[in-house]
């Protein structure tokens, strides 16, 4: 048994899990922003819950209909999808005018959570070597919270600057972009592979994360 996972399996972790990095920043950017934008907006509570909860809606949307797509296209086309996603929500609230559009902006970053939500778990399960599977999947829960650290410590530093609130959400555009800067070198899931029938590619891959084992 191997003592450790190869370093290309580290490296898909690491941007598959970014999916749970961006999940876990962007629904505890919200309480932070939130304190910056009721004032400025003259927000009452009403609309201040449905800015929070847009994000609950689309990831509801998201993960319903996510783990249909990832079977038909694939869990590579579910996690570029849910990167752009990411990053035209985060442009949407970071540019919002008014609050529906700043709802609406968390509508689309729902969508996204909730894809990834699905996707991240399921693609790191069927891509990490079986005896370190479970090690690897709770790097997921890992990257969630620490996207909300992240997100606590953004909100703080940026909590007296001017706009910071738009700040706050567009900076989850960056982890966003480098997820779909390492897609190219992103597998596709062997489970997927072999159910189109490229038993091939998926032995190539196979190979790749268990060597000639």
């Amino acid at each position: 048994m191997a003592a450790r996972p190869p370093r290309f399996v580290f490296f898909v972790v690491f941007c598959i899990t970014i999916g749970g990095l961006l999940f876990g920043y962007d629904t505890g950017v919200i309480s932070g922003a939130l304190v910056v934008i009721k004032d400025e907006w003259d927000l009452n509570s009403t609309q201040q819950e449905f800015i929070v909860g847009g994000t609950t809606l689309g990831a509801i949307v998201g993960g319903l209909f996510s783990g249909y797509f990832a079977d038909r296209w694939g869990r590579r086309t579910i996690t570029f999808l849910s990167s752009v996603v990411f990053i035209l929500g985060a442009l949407i609230m970071a540019f919002s005018k008014h609050y529906s559009v700043l709802i609406g902006g968390r509508v689309v970053v729902g969508l996204a959570v909730g894809a990834a939500s699905m996707v991240v778990p399921i693609y790191i399960g069927e891509l990490a070597p079986k005896e370190f599977r479970g090690r690897l999947v709770t790097l997921n829960v890992l990257a969630i919270t620490g996207g909300q650290l992240i997100a606590y410590l953004v909100s703080w530093g940026l909590a007296d600057v001017h706009d910071g609130w738009r700040w706050m959400f567009a900076i989850s555009a960056f982890p966003a972009a480098i997820q779909l800067c390492c897609l190219p070198w992103l597998p596709e899931s062997p489970r997927v592979l072999i159910q189109r029938g490229q038993d091939e590619r998926a032995h190539t891959i196979l190979q790749r994360i268990y060597g000639n084992k």
